[in-house]
């Protein structure tokens, strides 16, 4: 029983240590929601709003998802039926949900591209440095002179 009691603990003390819990798009590291395991967020899960978020290029998809399903939403409430003005702004996306959700995947994107390492231009011509130093075999006739593992020429 102590045993069972310490390895809870000591899970306990490395969840903590961690300081942050699973959200839908990223992480919360806000101390009083970590505490409870993500069950006390006091913007009612809100998390794109606050300081305490943050995301990663592993959530791009659901990012790029989760503002496509704000687009269609917002299009649809606005054109699809006849509601009452206050109903239809408590349901609809705002205008600055949108724009952060659109930063957060730039922000990405832009992470992603730098560190994407540069390629050099490639080319259909073999580079001629390449050709003088490449090494060959007797499997190529023609460049088994240059061979290292051929006999060197009259011996």
């Amino acid at each position: 029983m102590r045993r069972t009691a310490q390895s809870l603990l000591d899970s306990e003390h490395v969840r903590r240590a961690i300081g942050e819990v699973a959200t839908p798009y990223g992480t919360c590291r806000e101390p009083s929601n970590v505490t409870v395991g993500g069950h006390a967020c006091p913007l009612r899960s809100r998390c794109l709003g606050c300081e305490h978020f943050s995301t990663d290029a592993s959530y791009l998809p659901d990012l790029q998802a989760h503002l496509a399903d704000l687009l269609r939403s917002r299009e649809r409430l606005m054109y699809a039926f006849e509601a009452d003005d206050w109903a239809r702004t408590q349901v609809m996306p705002s205008q600055e949900e949108i724009r952060r959700v659109r930063r957060l995947i730039d922000r990405v994107q832009s992470d992603l591209d730098d560190r994407t390492p540069k390629t050099a231009p490639t080319s259909s011509k073999p580079s001629p440095w390449y050709a003088a130093a490449a090494p060959s075999c007797s499997a190529c006739p023609a460049s088994a002179s240059r061979c290292p593992t051929s006999a060197p020429p009259g011996s």
